[in-house]
């Protein structure tokens, strides 16, 4: 990919953004939007690790965020898609490696978000 082009939200971030949308319309703006703001912080916080872990995990969650939400816009449901597809993605490489280093979770999850 080249240097210029700007690179959209991955296909997954999509796809959630769109059944999140689908679940506002159902459920209503007001409910929906209460019940994802937290989805990726409630994500993390239910994981099952030692404490120490779970603040690198969530170090590792906030600094990948940092790096990737101006791709989101001002669009809740694509912000709150992202953030679930993100906190998932940061969880699985936690489970997938030993180390409790928070540069390469972010790295790892940032890859698999991409794939």
């Amino acid at each position: 990919m080249s240097a210029s082009r700007k690179q959209g939200p991955p296909t997954l971030i999509v796809e959630l953004s769109a059944a999140l949308r689908q679940l506002r319309s159902r459920c209503g703006n007001a409910t929906m939007e209460a019940k994802t703001t937290m989805l990726a912080r409630a994500m993390l916080n239910n994981a099952a690790v030692d404490p120490e872990r779970l603040k690198v995990i969530s170090v590792a969650f906030d600094e990948a965020w940092d790096r990737i939400s101006g791709k989101y816009g001002h669009d809740q449901l694509a912000i709150d898609a992202a953030r679930a597809a993100l906190a998932s993605a940061i969880l699985v490489c936690a489970a997938k490696q030993a180390t409790s280093d928070a540069e390469t979770m972010i790295s790892s999850a940032l890859r698999l978000l991409t794939q």
